[in-house]
């Protein structure tokens, strides 16, 4: 009897292939780092990470890096985490939940914000 293989044996030991994709597309901030953890040996990482960025994936852990919105980013909030609003000035305004990708914010001081 012939036994099918989707991956061969080298393959399968990659930390992807071997964790399974809930971890690498988690929305949980803590596990999104524990995959980023086991893509550092992992040598495909560079080749993963590029493919990523050409491909511009919509969210994940590519290649040691996590992606939003088809972009790395250095981490993940939680969902409903809250934005901290930074005024232009360096000074950190109220802390305020943002349901806006928008990159800044003109307030009734008309200080322009940045989206940290």
């Amino acid at each position: 009897m012939l036994r099918l293989e989707l991956l061969p044996p080298p393959a399968r030991a990659l930390p992807c292939v071997a964790a399974g994709p809930d971890l690498y597309f988690s929305e949980s901030p803590r596990e999104l780092e524990k995959a980023k953890v086991l893509c550092r040996p992992c040598p495909l990482r560079v080749a993963c990470l590029a493919g990523a960025k050409e491909r511009r994936e919509p969210w994940g852990v590519w290649g040691g890096e996590v992606f939003v919105d088809g972009h790395p980013v250095p981490y993940k909030r939680a969902p409903g985490a809250e934005r901290q609003v930074k005024m232009s000035s360096g000074r950190k305004a109220e802390t305020t939940k943002l349901g806006t990708s928008t990159s800044s914010l003109t307030f009734r001081s008309t200080a322009t914000l940045q989206i940290a």
